[in-house]
């Protein structure tokens, strides 16, 4: 800041120092591990599941570009657990309009 600034009290606009508390929190994941029997038993065997380009490119997918048609959206499922062990948590039953 030069003199001449720093006599009109103006603040400061641009800083140094990092802004906190953007983006995901540490710690937290974004993805998980689902068994592929899990989805296929919840979803059907012809559903459609979002996944990333990149995976699908490193696991050996060729990725066509092309918009796809629009489509009616899917109807939402719950897949409850991804064990074999009991729930022990109530589950609330909801609609989303």
């Amino acid at each position: 800041m030069t003199p001449a600034e720093s006599k009109l009290n103006l603040p400061t606009v641009m800083s140094n120092t990092p802004k906190r508390g953007r983006g995901r929190p540490k710690g937290s994941t974004s993805f998980i591990s689902i068994k592929v029997a899990d989805l296929i038993n919840n979803l059907g065997p012809n559903a459609k599941v979002p996944v990333g380009k990149k995976w699908l490119e490193d696991i050996g997918f060729e990725i066509d570009d092309s918009p796809a048609p629009a489509l009616a959206p899917a109807p939402v499922m719950t897949i409850s657990s991804t064990t074999d062990e009991p729930n022990p948590e109530e589950l609330i039953q909801f609609e989303i309009h």
